[in-house]
C-alpha cells in the first residue's frame, strides 16, 4: 500500500535456518499490480547476534512498530556498515521509513543498500523500490531507468504488466514517446491484465509526441470553436481537434504542445483559472 506517497514494499521474510535459504515471493502493494520478486536469504557474513537482530527488525515492520525496526536495523548497519549482507537491513530500515515519512532518509538506505547488494534478486527489488519514488517525485527519467534496471534483472517472471505499465509511463513523462510507445504495446498484447491492456491500448491511441492539454470536449462543433476562440483571446494556444469517435463528445479544445509531463502540469495551473476542468493528455 501506498505511505506518504511512495509505494512500498513487504519486507523480506528470513529463515532462522541460514542453511535452508529458502526463496519467499515478495509482493510490492501498488494500485497496479507491479512486480513480484522471488528473493533468496541467507546471511553468511553476519554473526548470528545481527541476523537475529535483523529478524527481530523485520518482525517489528510487520507489527507496525517502525520505529522499533528502524532501531533494530541501525543497530546492525552501525556495527557492520560496510558487510554485503547489511544490504538487508539497509533495506527494512528503509522500508520502516518509508512507512513513519522519512522519505528522503529511506531513498538514502534504498541507495545504500544497492551499494552492497550482491544479490541480483535482491537489486531488482531494490531498484524497482526507488523507481516508485522517483515516480511520485515526478522524476520520471530516473524512474524509467530503474524500472528498466528491474526489468532486466535475474526473474523474468517478476516483469509483471504492472511493472511494465509503470516504465512506459515514466518514459512517456519523461517525453520519450518512441520507446513509450514499445513499452505500451507490450502491455496492450497481453492477456493477463484486461484494465492495463485497455489503458496502454489508449496511450497507443495518442499518436502525437507531446503532452497538451484538454480543455472541454462538445458534441457540437460550433461550441467547441467558440471555447477555442475564448482561450485565444486570453492568449492561449488552442485548437479544436476530433477525437475519432463518433456519437460522442467528438470535438475536443487542446490548449498548448509541452515536451514532457512536468511542463504540461506546469501550465495546468494557469489553464485551470480558465477552464477548471482542464487535465493533461494523454
Amino acid at each position: 500500500m501506498a505511505s506518504g506517497g511512495v509505494w512500498t514494499t513487504n519486507p523480506p521474510v528470513r529463515s532462522k535456518d541460514v542453511k535452508a535459504r529458502r526463496a519467499q515471493r515478495i509482493g510490492f502493494c501498488l494500485s497496479l499490480a507491479l512486480p513480484v520478486a522471488a528473493i533468496c536469504f541467507g546471511c553468511h557474513g553476519l554473526p548470528p547476534s545481527a541476523v537475529d537482530r535483523i529478524l527481530k527488525s523485520e518482525h517489528a515492520y510487520r507489527i507496525a512498530r517502525y520505529d522499533e525496526s528502524q532501531r533494530l536495523a541501525t543497530s546492525v548497519i552501525r556495527s557492520y556498515p560496510e558487510e554485503p549482507d547489511t544490504a538487508e537491513a539497509y533495506y527494512l530500515r528503509g522500508l520502516a521509513r518509508v512507512r513513519s515519512g522519512d522519505r528522503a532518509e529511506a531513498n538514502g538506505d534504498f541507495r545504500q543498500a544497492v551499494r552492497l547488494c550482491e544479490r541480483s534478486d535482491l537489486k531488482s527489488v531494490l531498484s524497482t523500490q526507488l523507481a516508485h519514488m522517483l515516480f511520485e517525485d515526478h522524476a520520471f527519467a530516473g524512474a524509467a531507468r530503474l524500472y528498466n534496471q528491474a526489468l532486466k534483472g535475474p526473474y523474468p517472471e517478476n516483469c509483471t504488466p504492472g511493472l511494465w505499465f509503470r516504465y512506459a509511463l515514466s518514459l512517456e513523462r519523461s517525453g520519450a514517446f518512441c520507446d513509450a510507445r514499445s513499452a505500451f504495446q507490450r502491455v496492450a498484447d497481453q492477456r493477463t491484465d484486461a484494465r492495463l491492456s485497455s489503458a496502454a491500448s489508449t496511450h497507443l491511441a495518442w499518436r502525437h509526441s507531446y503532452f497538451t492539454l484538454q480543455c472541454g470536449a462538445y458534441t457540437r462543433a460550433e461550441r467547441a470553436r467558440a471555447a477555442a476562440k475564448m482561450l485565444k483571446e486570453r492568449g492561449l494556444d488552442a485548437a479544436v481537434v476530433r477525437s475519432g469517435r463518433p456519437g460522442v463528445a467528438s470535438h475536443l479544445v487542446h490548449a498548448g504542445r509541452y515536451p514532457d509531463y512536468v511542463s504540461a502540469r506546469a501550465a495546468l495551473a494557469d489553464i485551470r483559472r480558465v477552464q477548471p476542468d482542464a487535465f493533461v493528455i494523454p
